[in-house]
C-alpha cells in the first residue's frame, strides 16, 4: 500500500520560539507532531527530544523482522501497539530523566501523537492534545481524543463541544509527555481503505481556524495538492490570530 505525505510548520504571530516538532517519513511509514511546553527553551527540547527517542526506538524493529524484542508480547495486544508504547514510554523516561537532572527544565514536556503504516493498517500512539483527523470521502472525523480538562467536563456533559471551544480552560492539558515518570497512552489502529486523508496537527492549527473554514479546507484535498492545501491551513491559523505554533502533517493513501 503506497502513502505519501508532507509535513509543514510554522512559528505563527505571537511566539519567539517554534517548540512543536513533527516527523514525515514516507519511506518508514512513521508521522508524527509534538507539541513542546515548559517555557524558555523546554518545549522547545521535549519535543524534539521525545520525537527523536521514539523514532531511535523504533526504527530497528520496522526494518528488521529477526531483531530482539526488548519487552515481552502479552495478550492480543499485537506487535505493532505494543512497540509503540514501548518507544513512547522510553521517550517520557528520557524527557523525564532530563528535567530531573536539569532544574531550570523541571516539568518540561510534549504533547505527542503518532502513526504508524504497518501491513496495510494504521497504528496511532497518542497523548495530550495534537490531534489526527481522518478525511474518508466527504466525511471528517477526529479519530484522537483530547487529554483537556474541556474534553473531560465535555464527556460528563458539564458543556457542550462548542462550549469547549471558548472555554477559558481551553488549553488545560490533563496528560502529557514528560513531567511524569508514568505515563497513560491512547494506542488504537484504523483499516487503511485507498483515497483516505490523514491530518496530525497542533493546537495552534485547529484552535485557529473556524470550524466551517477548517471542514472546507480539509474537504478540498480531494482535488489539491497536499502542500499547497496545508500551507492554506496555516495561513488560515495565521489570519485567525497565529496565538501558537501551527504544525501540521497530511498523508494520503493512495489508490
Amino acid at each position: 500500500m503506497k502513502i505519501s505525505g508532507i509535513g509543514l510548520t510554522d512559528i505563527g504571530r505571537k511566539r519567539q520560539l517554534n517548540e512543536d516538532y513533527y516527523i514525515c517519513d514516507n519511506q518508514q511509514s512513521i508521522y508524527l507532531v509534538a507539541d513542546g511546553m515548559g517555557g524558555v527553551a523546554g518545549g522547545e527540547l521535549a519535543s524534539k527530544m521525545a520525537v527523536d527517542t521514539f523514532v531511535t526506538k523504533i526504527h530497528p524493529f520496522l526494518q528488521d523482522d529477526d531483531v530482539t524484542l526488548p519487552f515481552e508480547l502479552k495478550g492480543n495486544n499485537g506487535y505493532i501497539p505494543s512497540l509503540m508504547k514501548y518507544a513512547i514510554e522510553e521517550a517520557n523516561a528520557t524527557v523525564y530523566q532530563y528535567g530531573l537532572n536539569d532544574p531550570s527544565m523541571k516539568g518540561m514536556g510534549t504533547t505527542f501523537t503518532a502513526a504508524i503504516l504497518y501491513e496495510g493498517t494504521l497504528y496511532v500512539g497518542h497523548i495530550g492534545d495534537t490531534r489526527l483527523y481522518r478525511l474518508r470521502g466527504r466525511e471528517i472525523a477526529q479519530l484522537s481524543e483530547d487529554h483537556t480538562l474541556v474534553q473531560q467536563l465535555v464527556n460528563e456533559g458539564h458543556i457542550t463541544p462548542q462550549e469547549a471551544r471558548y472555554h477559558p480552560k481551553k488549553n488545560v492539558i490533563t496528560r502529557s509527555l514528560g513531567p511524569k515518570p508514568k505515563i497513560k497512552i491512547d494506542i488504537f489502529s484504523e483499516t487503511l481503505i485507498p483515497g483516505d486523508i490523514y491530518l496530525l496537527c497542533s493546537d495552534g492549527l485547529y484552535g485557529m481556524v473556524e470550524e466551517e473554514d477548517f471542514s472546507n479546507a480539509l474537504l478540498a484535498l480531494e482535488s489539491n495538492d497536499l502542500e499547497d492545501i496545508g500551507k492554506q491551513l496555516i495561513d488560515l491559523a495565521n489570519e485567525g490570530g497565529g496565538k501558537d505554533n501551527i504544525t501540521l502533517v497530511l498523508f494520503r493513501i493512495e489508490e
